[in-house]
């Protein structure tokens, strides 16, 4: 008889399990509460009491700890054995950290199982607990670096001392999102040209796009290609009330900056090309922002930047005074112009741009022609011609020709040289001028003037002669009219 007892009391445990299990799994599919009665009529409600806002994952949110209260209503009799349940995110599991606390006290440390991220709270210090009454339980849980909803739920098995259970409740689930920091590296283009042995600025920016969590701290580590290097003028930000962040080398051609000021964030690098890469050398400069923490999109925290070394030539152009200032209306006038170059490096993309100015305007009533054909534009007054490249102490010579389109126009023909290199005096060598060439007054040609009383010269019939004439052929065709139409009157 022993036996047959212990038998049934093994599948009616087994049988309270599945029903158990059965009501989670339905409570956790249909994501809303349920509420456990005894046969005795006594029931227990488990709520979401805690916290429900936006989780900023940084170092300010308890170190990535979050808090999850719930209170346990109890109504229709008492209840004596009670053990909640946790059913966490995997990405909030409950710490070991911080014990759980029932109705405001820690619990006791037998009364506290761990199931990985779960944990099973017995709340015998709270019991029995009266109808009306209620058991409040807090524990805590880490955050673990996901962003988005994270849905966790609590589910408690509970009886009464005459043994009308056991049964199950389950509540609703506590949503907590978290909201992770999200950096993003930006540059203001995707490229550089840097002259060889100089420096120059390229501006970039950091910005945080998450609207709650923001990271104490960020690292900006610049990479650097062969040829290049930070320059002396180091990171410097465009906001005047922020600190200028300390770099430092942490590798090859690899500074490492330390930027406390990550929410947004604008500044400029140094870019320093060494005096002994060849012009023409290319790379990618990689900039790249870790913030102290996670990211919840770590890839837009990288952007690199083409990287060029350009070479340094001096440069002039000087426009050859013509024999005449004077251009006429109509007749092309030919200019030459000779472009140089001092160096030291060779002047690559080369183009002269020529044009007809008047107050550093294209001037009206002229129009440049072309001396080589198809590299010009006939008819317009601003010109480009490509020269492709230069070597040092060499140099060229342009010609084209200037007509006039107006009579009394006057501008100056100018020349000037751009180039891809670096010029340094590219205050004095952009171009040198004609000034005042007018259009000549076009001569007028002598035509005789009309009379005022023309006599025409006598040829053939005189002209009373041929009034007569013509006014008898008149009479007789009218009268040649009449006989037809009456003869056509007596036919019909």
């Amino acid at each position: 008889m022993r036996h047959q007892n212990r038998l049934v009391a093994t599948f009616v445990t087994l049988g309270w399990l599945l029903v158990s299990s059965a009501y989670l799994t339905a409570a956790s599919a249909a994501l809303s509460a349920v509420t456990g009665c005894l046969s005795s009529g006594a029931c227990a409600t488990v709520t979401y009491t805690g916290d429900t806002r936006v989780i900023p994952f940084d170092n300010n949110n308890y170190y990535g700890m979050v808090v999850f209260d719930w209170h346990v209503a109890v109504t229709g009799g008492d209840i004596s054995t009670a053990v909640l349940r946790t059913h966490q995110d995997p990405n909030l599991p409950v710490t070991e950290q911080f014990p759980p606390e029932i109705n405001g006290k820690f619990a006791a440390p037998n009364a506290v199982t761990q199931h990985g991220g779960d944990v099973a709270i017995d709340l015998a210090q709270a019991l029995p607990t009266p109808s009306g009454a209620g058991i409040d339980v807090r524990y805590v849980a880490r955050v673990i670096p996901r962003g988005g909803a994270l849905s966790s739920y609590v589910s408690l098995s509970f009886d009464d001392f005459a043994h009308h259970g056991p049964a199950t409740s389950v509540s609703a689930p506590a949503i907590r999102r978290i909201d992770l920091p999200d950096l993003e590296v930006s540059t203001q283009g995707t490229s550089l040209k840097v002259p060889r042995g100089m420096t120059k600025g390229l501006g970039f920016g950091i910005v945080n796009h998450a609207r709650h969590a923001l990271p104490l701290g960020t690292e900006l580590v610049l990479q650097f290609p062969p040829g290049f290097a930070l320059g002396n003028g180091g990171v410097r930000s465009t906001v005047p009330s922020y600190d200028r962040p300390r770099c430092r080398i942490t590798g090859v051609r690899r500074w490492t900056c330390d930027q406390p000021h990550a929410s947004t964030f604008t500044a400029v690098v140094d870019v320093a090309a060494d005096a002994t890469t060849a012009a023409g050398t290319t790379g990618r400069l990689t900039i790249q922002a870790y913030p102290f923490g996670p990211d919840a999109n770590a890839a837009d925290n990288i952007r690199s930047v083409a990287l060029k070394v350009i070479g340094i030539a001096d440069l002039t152009a000087r426009v050859q005074q013509p024999a005449s200032s004077t251009i006429a209306l109509g007749s092309p006038r030919t200019v030459t112009a000779v472009i140089s170059n001092a160096g030291p490096d060779v002047g690559n993309g080369l183009s002269a741009f020529v044009s007809v100015t008047s107050h550093y305007e294209a001037a009206s009533g002229f129009a440049i022609l072309g001396v080589g054909g198809s590299r010009w534009r006939p008819g317009q007054s601003q010109q480009y011609l490509g020269l492709a490249q230069l070597a040092p102490g060499r140099s060229v010579t342009i010609s084209f020709q200037v007509t006039g389109t107006r009579v009394g126009a006057a501008a100056a023909i100018a020349v000037a040289v751009l180039s891809e290199s670096f010029d340094p005096n590219s205050h004095v060598s952009g171009s040198t001028a004609i000034v005042n060439v007018e259009v000549a007054t076009a001569t007028e040609i002598a035509i005789p003037r009309r009379s005022a009383n023309p006599t025409l010269p006598a040829t053939g019939v005189g002209a009373a002669g041929a009034a007569i004439v013509g006014a008898t052929l008149l009479v007789l065709g009218i009268g040649l009219s009449f006989a037809g139409r009456r003869r056509n009157t007596h036919s019909s």
